[in-house]
C-alpha cells in the first residue's frame, strides 16, 4: 500500500488542496530514484522554479532550517515574500498557519 491509496493520507491531501488551492508544498527531501538521498535535496530546484514564478511556495523538509541555511539556494528560497518553511512532521494546522502567515 502507497501512501496515496492510505484513505486518511488521501482525506488529508484533498483537505490542503481545498483550503490552499493557490500554494504549491515542495518536499525538498524528496528523491526520485531508489539510488537518491534525502540529503541530496533535490526538491529545491522545483521550489525555485515556483517561487521565482511567483507562486505561494511552502518548503518542507525533515532537516532544520539552520542546518538548511548554509545551501545557497535554500537561503535565498527563505528570503522570497512568497516562500515559507515547514519542519517536518507537521500537522494540518502548521500548513494552515504557513500558508496563512504568506496570505497576510
Amino acid at each position: 500500500m502507497t501512501l496515496l491509496d492510505d484513505p486518511i493520507t488521501v482525506s488529508v491531501l484533498q483537505s490542503l488542496e481545498a483550503d490552499m488551492s493557490d500554494a504549491v508544498i515542495v518536499n525538498i527531501n524528496y528523491v526520485a530514484s531508489s539510488a537518491g538521498r534525502r540529503s541530496s535535496r533535490e526538491g529545491l530546484p522545483t521550489a525555485a522554479i515556483y517561487a521565482a514564478a511567483g507562486q505561494t511556495v511552502i518548503i518542507t523538509s525533515v532537516e532544520s532550517e539552520e542546518s538548511l541555511l548554509q545551501n545557497e539556494i535554500f537561503a535565498s528560497l527563505v528570503k522570497k515574500p512568497n516562500v515559507k518553511f515547514l519542519r517536518l512532521p507537521a500537522t494540518l494546522a502548521d500548513y494552515r498557519a504557513a500558508y496563512q502567515s504568506l496570505k497576510q
